[in-house]
């Protein structure tokens, strides 16, 4: 009897990065699962990114361009919407898949809704967090995105994200806010395995632009919190608040001041909850790259 390859359809969102981008699409193309779509969604790039898309002169990728930037998210559903896959995977321009990404995630699909795995940073020569169970609960993701990478990592049928969507009006945490949403719907399965090569280089990104932001700029990207806020209960609402608005603390201008504004807006155990985690986590990665 011949085994059942179902199509999964590989979402690669961009917006110029036609110097990145070649190899996210490389990285699909050779995937060891091979019974794949791959949609490009250009998001109104004004480099040469379509000439990169198009220059691969292969037959399963298909080019879809925004008339205006819409933002990430807007290009994840536009891609959603236009898959034929019984399963989506998402990537983002800049990160690349490790070769049995696909094959590892649809071992343990069937049995759940959703699947997400680890992540290698090359850069930092370091693996993302650990999570240290075989499917997600749902509890955890109180604690915020607790696999430490983007929608790159995830792997869900196409009928329940067909169902989602990503939430278009968030400006930041749109796979964290995707997760949990997913987690009301289907139980997620976790591979602690590598199988994507995460990006954080100096490129333009939103965490980078997030480094320099006012405690009124980051007020502007809690939106997330604030959507889950009954979700997440008393304290973890205040301590995702106080994580996000201490994000990148070393490179406030005058950090007393930054947490002294978080200590008022989110209180003190919250606050003094956060920092003693960024010194953990600190100390824990000189420790062991892997961690």
């Amino acid at each position: 009897m011949q085994e059942r390859t179902p199509k999964v359809t590989a979402v690669i969102s961009t917006f110029n990065r036609a110097n990145l981008v070649g190899r996210a699409i490389e990285s699909v193309i050779n995937q060891t699962y091979k019974n794949m779509e791959i949609i490009v969604v250009d998001d109104h790039s004004t480099d040469n990114t379509e000439e990169v898309v198009k220059g691969f002169g292969e037959s399963r990728i298909h080019y879809f361009r925004h008339e205006r930037n819409k933002g990430g998210s807007a290009a994840r559903n536009t891609g959603i919407k236009a898959a034929t896959g019984e399963y989506i995977a998402f990537l983002d321009d800049d990160d690349e898949w490790v070769e049995n990404k696909i094959e590892r995630q649809l071992q343990y699909v069937q049995d759940f809704g959703a699947v997400v795995c680890r992540a290698f940073i090359p850069s930092r020569n370091r693996m993302t967090q650990l999570y240290k169970k075989v499917a997600v609960n749902p509890r955890d993701l109180r604690k915020g995105f607790i696999f430490g990478c983007g929608t790159s990592i995830l792997l869900a049928r196409a009928d329940i994200l067909k169902d989602t969507l990503f939430d278009e009006t968030l400006a930041s945490s749109q796979d964290w806010d995707m997760l949990v949403r997913l987690a009301s719907k289907c139980k997620i399965a976790y591979i602690n395995e590598p199988l994507v090569r995460f990006n954080v280089g100096s490129h333009a990104r939103i965490t980078n632009k997030s480094k320099y932001m006012s405690i009124a700029q980051l007020e502007e990207r809690l939106g997330a919190v604030y959507k889950h806020k009954e979700f997440l209960g008393p304290y973890w609402y205040k301590y995702q608040l106080a994580r996000r608005l201490l994000n990148y603390i070393k490179y406030k201008s005058n950090p007393q001041a930054h947490i002294v504004d978080t200590i008022k807006r989110c209180g003190v155990v919250p606050v003094l909850a956060v920092i003693a985690k960024k010194i953990y986590r600190n100390v824990a990665y000189r420790n062991d790259p892997e961690t």
